[in-house]
């Protein structure tokens, strides 16, 4: 196939083969905190840009300094991340929802005039109470195992 991705100064070649061909997107791709004034999923809705800096993206948690501000409408930020049910987000001690935009990407709307450092981490139920139970699991085979050489008959010898 003769087709290239557009635009073409967004795309570079990676790879090319007989099977294809493979296309990176070049540096200065989407922010991984984007705020947003319209979403097609809220259409009735506008929002405010909030200032977003200082983003520290880990594994099973962003970090980012969030402004959004007062005396206006709630701003709504995107996150370039899969949606899974179990994000929690927070500012403060205030618990934000967070929404998905089609069940692809996480969504928070923070209220106007908020502002701190945003905390959106992954902490579903399951992964909660299978994390305690393998805990308990664990201590029980130590307790166990103490338990049986504790009482070990003697070895003549």
């Amino acid at each position: 196939i003769g087709w290239n991705p557009q635009p073409e100064t967004e795309w570079e070649l990676a790879v090319a083969t007989e099977e294809g061909r493979v296309f990176h997107r070049r540096s200065g791709a989407l922010s991984r905190v984007r705020s947003v004034t319209a979403i097609d999923s809220r259409p009735n809705e506008h929002f405010v840009i909030a200032s977003i800096s200082r983003i520290v993206n880990g594994r099973n948690r962003l970090l980012a300094d969030v402004t959004v501000p007062p005396n206006g409408a709630s701003a709504l930020l995107t996150i370039s991340r899969p949606f899974f049910s179990g994000y929690r987000a927070k500012i403060g001690d205030a618990l934000l929802n967070v929404d998905s935009y089609r069940g692809l990407m996480p969504v928070i709307e923070i209220p106007a005039g908020m502002s701190g450092r945003l905390s959106l981490f992954y902490r579903p139920w399951w992964l909660i109470y299978g994390g305690a139970i393998s805990l308990g699991c664990l201590v029980f085979i130590l307790l166990a195992a103490v338990r049986a050489l504790a009482i070990r008959p003697p070895q003549a010898g």
